[in-house]
């Protein structure tokens, strides 16, 4: 069999479920499917959480793990359901790259606390008032500062700009990972495992434009690190 990329898709069920929201949320993982495709050239699987395992990651021949980010608030989540996939981010079997809230979870799971970036100063006007009113938060393209080199940004300047969308953030590194990256607003934009290739980033990659493509030099740059 070919070896394939999976693309975990982390969103919560209920979310899925509302054919809106479904819609407009898988369109963007197809999207993305392609875009991982294009620049590591393998086939890509998406694949929901609740159904990835490592005897299913072996029998698939998966190369390399993308674990997508999420828009419901992780009080909505039992984190049990999270086990086997704690397993697998813990193991060391796999390249893993994980997006946004995806970042959050490998927090969560290591018992690093994350929560909201906090409430807006009264005197600061909203800047996207119509997503989390009245709270801190990065939406739209901004870049961050590279505090450790590490090949994740090879080929990039110290100020590379990312797309965002999030108004969580890690309030602590996770046991066995080093902080590679900060924005302005937010401390911890991305992480790296100490030994193994195993990296969060709080930006979207995934989501770069002709306008701003070092999302695309960040994917290329982790395919190349997991020998794809």
């Amino acid at each position: 069999m070919r070896s394939m990329l999976c693309y975990v898709l982390l969103e919560h069920s209920r979310y899925l479920a509302h054919p809106t929201h479904a819609e407009s949320h898988l369109g963007q993982l197809l999207r993305h499917k392609l875009r991982f495709e294009e620049i590591s050239g393998l086939p890509c699987l998406i694949q929901h959480y609740t159904r990835v395992t490592a005897e299913r990651l072996r029998a698939w021949n998966v190369e390399a793990l993308l674990i997508s980010g999420n828009v419901s608030d992780w009080d909505q989540y039992d984190l049990r359901t999270f086990d086997e996939l704690e397993r697998i981010i813990n193991g060391g079997e796999w390249p893993i790259l994980a997006l946004c809230g995806a970042l959050q979870l490998i927090a969560l799971l290591h018992d690093a606390p994350c929560g909201p970036m906090g409430r807006l100063p009264e005197a600061m006007a909203d800047p996207n008032p119509n997503y989390r009113p009245g709270m801190l938060k990065e939406k739209g393209y901004y870049p961050i500062s590279i505090v450790r080199a590490d090949p994740l940004f090879d080929g990039l300047g110290r100020k590379p700009v990312f797309s965002q969308w999030h108004y969580w953030e890690l309030k602590a590194i996770p046991a066995g990972f080093v902080r590679l990256a900060e924005s302005d607003l937010c401390p911890i934009q991305a992480i790296g495992h100490e030994a193994r290739p195993v990296y969060g980033t709080q930006f979207h990659p995934e989501d770069y434009s002709e306008e701003h493509p070092a999302g695309k030099q960040v994917l290329r740059n982790f395919f190349r690190i997991s020998g794809l």
